[in-house]
């Protein structure tokens, strides 16, 4: 519980503009909410019963399950992620983006949770 509310403070700090919450918000709330990507699998994508699966998600649930908090997820475009941090749609954000210098003075980007390593592969018969 102590590494999620870290990680989340982290976050929060991380990311923090005018209209972003903090963790004492977040928790006296009782919601989380998430931004995951609305159509990117196996990150993020609308599955077959109509609820968002994907590893973003799951990361989202294990959060909100170590915070207590209800989660809400909020589906969100490229265009949409940093923009909705600003306006206060969204909490957090997990989602694959590059960094950039624009991206890092806007966001306050940190560090990657993942990287992503460009690979071509065959199978050897």
């Amino acid at each position: 519980m102590k590494l999620i509310k870290g990680l989340i403070a982290a976050a929060t700090v991380a990311l923090a503009t005018p209209a972003v919450a903090d963790l004492s918000d977040i928790l006296s709330s009782g919601t989380i909410k998430v931004g995951v990507p609305e159509n990117f699998p196996p990150f993020g994508s609308l599955g077959i019963e109509g609820e968002y699966e994907g590893y973003d998600v799951d990361v989202a649930k294990l959060i909100a399950a170590d915070l207590g908090v209800e989660l809400e997820l909020v589906p969100v475009t490229s265009k949409q992620r940093i923009p909705f941090l600003e306006t206060d749609k969204v909490d957090l954000v997990i989602s694959s983006m590059v960094q950039t210098q624009n991206g890092q003075n806007r966001s306050g980007f940190r560090q990657p949770m993942r990287r992503f390593i460009p690979a071509l592969l065959r199978l050897q018969k």
